[in-house]
């Protein structure tokens, strides 16, 4: 019996030894001054796919330490802080991103901004990828404070475009980054900012490169997401499905205009480079709407519809048809049925065109307009 007990007991042993250790455990250990016997908050998010599941976790810091132990199935961003984690004013505050695996965090508690994370691959990416991009932002830093102090909105659009190559070697950067790391969560983490700027087929040859885990991560989910809603504006698509009312109260669907093409603009009251091309579509308006051009101007004014009135009777563009984006943002925010959205819009002015038969032709460049509307109707 006495040797029974002797075998399983080594059994018993050499099973635990065996057993491997959970990989989604993630231990987060941290070192404080001048705060003991005060509560530290750590915030994150699973992610997109998971829109409900914010975590918010305390624990108490003793004798300058202070520990967090969770489950996560891959990296997360997240948020440390004494007191109000989303007040963007408290200075006692850092984000970073954490992982599984045991990571030792070192709070920086005269600026959080210099606080020492380490044991987290992506956050050791992203501060290496940081640092090169702020040194391309501090060769610029002069023309970041002229924008910030011009009051005029014409001169400050103009520093702007100064700032462009600066922007250019940013988005480069990053890029690089992401075409050259295909199974690193930062890289998708940095393609949710990057694909604005990315064509279809670019997107979905990067995000083709990545990963399974990559692609099935959160951070992939918005890239993923993007590229449904770009297939849908690809030239020979069904224009996407709207229906609205209009500046008159009148109800307006996409679907009712079939047989007529449709230059689809996208704008808003404040922007201007969009209402700078005006007088331009009104004269193309003039030359070919008894051909059967129509033009449907979608503004993004729905917090401030009397602006978007104002700017339609000055710019003299009431023949077009006028709606807004459809963005609810008093009760709560929603982009349910935001048409913006369903185009993939990102930058204003954008432009489509529709055919005769409700199906995308494609987005349009303001200087390509005159010939691409004279090679439609001349056909």
């Amino acid at each position: 019996m006495k040797h029974s007990t002797i075998l399983f007991l080594v059994c018993l042993a050499m099973v635990a030894c065996t057993q491997k250790p959970d990989s989604n455990v993630f231990v987060l250990k941290g070192a404080v001054d001048a705060h003991d016997g005060e509560q530290v908050y750590l915030y994150y998010s699973l992610g997109l796919n998971n829109r409900n599941s914010v975590i918010s976790d305390t624990t108490l810091v003793e004798n300058g330490k202070f520990e967090f132990k969770g489950k996560l199935d891959q990296a997360v961003s997240a948020t440390i802080s004494f007191g109000d984690a989303h007040d963007r004013n408290n200075k006692q505050r850092v984000n970073f991103f954490i992982e599984p695996s045991i990571m030792e965090l070192t709070l920086n508690n005269d600026d959080f901004s210099k606080s020492e994370l380490k044991g987290s691959t992506i956050n050791d990416e992203w501060k290496q990828i940081n640092a090169e991009s702020e040194k391309i932002r501090e060769e610029a830093a002069a023309l970041y404070k002229a924008v910030e102090e011009e009051k005029d909105v014409e001169k400050r659009d103009s520093i702007r475009e100064l700032l462009e190559p600066y922007t250019a070697r940013v988005h480069s950067l990053y890029l690089d980054f992401i075409k050259n790391n295909p199974d690193s969560y930062l890289a998708a983490y940095l393609l949710l900012y990057e694909k604005s700027q990315l064509s279809f087929e670019e997107l979905s040859a990067i995000y083709g490169a990545f990963s399974d885990r990559v692609k099935n991560s959160s951070f992939a989910s918005g890239t993923k997401e993007e590229i449904a809603t770009l297939k849908n504006v690809q030239p020979g698509a069904t224009a996407p499905y709207f229906a609205t009312v209009d500046i008159h109260g009148d109800s307006l669907r996409i679907t009712d205009f079939k047989g007529k093409y449709v230059l689809l603009d996208f704008w808003a009251s404040w922007c201007i480079p969009c209402r700078k091309g005006n007088p331009h579509l009104k004269a193309l308006y003039a030359e070919y709407h008894d051909k059967g051009l129509e033009v449907i101007c979608v503004s993004d004014d729905d917090s401030n519809p009397d602006k978007w009135r104002e700017a339609v009777a000055q710019d003299g563009i009431e023949a077009f048809h006028h709606v807004l984006r459809g963005l609810v943002i008093r009760e709560k925010f929603d982009r349910t049925n935001s048409i913006n959205d369903k185009y993939a819009i990102h930058f204003l002015p954008t432009k489509y065109l529709i055919d005769k038969e409700g199906k995308m032709i494609g987005k349009v460049e303001e200087k390509d307009l005159d010939e691409r509307l004279k090679a439609i109707f001349s056909e």
